[in-house]
């Protein structure tokens, strides 16, 4: 299957198309039957038995493909809802603020953007890959990359321990796990874990199951693999 990157997301050139960007929207998921559906959303068939089909994310340099995001750390006295009252859509991970980069308004924002953001004292885009060579992969859940799998687990058990995902959910087949370096804090990571949410309610009559596409992103101590904060993006 042939897969692309583009602008604050994956899109297949046909039936395929799942957002990894924290401001990418709801994606779809098809479980069942192969009717079309609409342009706006993305959707990727069901799993079949056998084993997982890996899609290929970029390898090479540090943050090959468009920012996921962007992180910040808030300014004294500031607060998140700061931002919001300003149209952006943030939300507290840690000691840091997590920037989705579509605004309420819809339209798109950057670390660039926010330089004269008083309510931050700095931020950075979040890339959709470290600067790791041991975190670089082709494989969506960097399955082939040993050093990875720790992180992957630990961005996992933050999920599940703060009831924010299932643990089905976060180890699906179609989930993704990207990760990315801290911008703003050296030595720390950021594992953003795409994965599959409820099923639509009042879809089409004769339409394939859709289930929502929900995203998770946890920071981690880049030694320990502790977890510093989680929250759902979006």
């Amino acid at each position: 299957m042939n897969m692309r990157l583009r602008s604050y997301g994956l899109a297949g050139a046909a039936v395929v198309s799942v957002g990894v960007a924290l401001g990418a929207g709801i994606a779809m998921v098809v479980l069942t039957g192969a009717a079309p559906v609409a342009e706006s959303a993305s959707v990727v068939p069901a799993a079949s038995p056998g084993p997982k089909q890996h899609q290929a994310l970029p390898s090479g340099v540090q943050g090959t493909g468009a920012p996921l995001g962007v992180a910040g750390r808030l300014a004294p006295g500031k607060t998140v809802a700061d931002l919001n009252a300003q149209g952006l859509r943030a939300k507290a991970l840690g000691d840091l603020v997590l920037i989705d980069p579509v605004t309420s308004s819809g339209s798109m924002t950057s670390a660039s953007q926010l330089t004269s953001q008083r309510a931050l004292t700095s931020s950075g885009e979040i890339l959709p890959q470290s600067s790791r060579a041991d975190l670089h992969s082709c494989d969506y859940h960097l399955a082939d990359r040993l050093a990875a799998q720790r992180y992957i687990t630990a961005a996992q058990r933050a999920l599940v321990a703060q009831g924010l995902a299932s643990h089905t959910n976060v180890t699906d087949a179609a989930s993704m796990d990207p990760i990315s370096d801290d911008p703003v804090v050296a030595g720390r990571l950021l594992v953003t874990i795409k994965f599959p949410g409820h099923a639509v309610a009042n879809a089409p009559s004769g339409a394939p199951q859709l289930v929502t596409m929900a995203t998770g992103v946890v920071l981690l101590d880049g030694s320990s693999a502790e977890a510093l904060g989680a929250t759902t993006a979006g």
